[in-house]
């Protein structure tokens, strides 16, 4: 089931986007891990990492950082999601990155997740900022899908604020505090 999510996430990620994407597979269980590499033959922008041990998503997360932080590194963004995501949103990361770009890329991105508690009593009103309308809120964001500016990973060891974004233009959500 796990591994139908993953090639689902893999194909709707990069069928809804709206901008290329580099994909990278962290593979924390050998069932991944060939499931992964099966999927690698059919996409060239898929790199698979990992043993096939789960060594736990911080770490995880980690190998990824050591591919941004590389001084060749070629990359703005960088994306953390889970292998259930399913991507409703066409053009779903050209949109986070508009909201990213809206906000100087000084906050952390994340889509607005259906499933998740309503965190409405957290939130500002609608505030427009260089264009988009935003609600601010006080606390982090899950975890299951954040887009991560390069430039703010390398600046500092934690987060100014965290952005919470919806698939509605109208409906932007930012965090304020925490994070890293």
């Amino acid at each position: 089931m796990r591994l139908e999510m993953l090639r689902n996430t893999v194909h709707y990620a990069r069928a809804r986007a709206g901008e290329p994407l580099d994909l990278v597979i962290w593979c924390n269980s050998p069932e991944a891990l060939e499931a992964a590499l099966d999927m690698a033959k059919d996409y060239a922008d898929l790199t698979v990492l990992g043993t096939g041990e789960n060594i736990g998503m911080h770490a995880a997360f980690n190998r990824g950082l050591d591919l941004v932080y590389a001084e060749d590194s070629p990359y703005e963004y960088l994306l953390r999601m889970d292998e259930d995501v399913e991507f409703l949103t066409q053009r779903w990361l050209r949109k986070l990155i508009r909201v990213s770009k809206a906000v100087d890329d000084k906050c952390l991105v994340s889509p607005r997740i259906r499933g998740m508690p309503d965190v409405a009593q957290d939130m500002t009103e609608k505030i427009n900022v260089n264009g988009v309308l935003v609600h601010f809120e006080k606390y982090n964001i899950p975890g299951l899908c954040r887009l991560h500016p390069v430039a703010l990973l390398k600046k500092y060891d934690y987060y100014a604020c965290l952005l919470y974004t919806s698939d509605a233009a109208d409906d932007n959500r930012v965090v304020w505090g925490g994070g890293g």
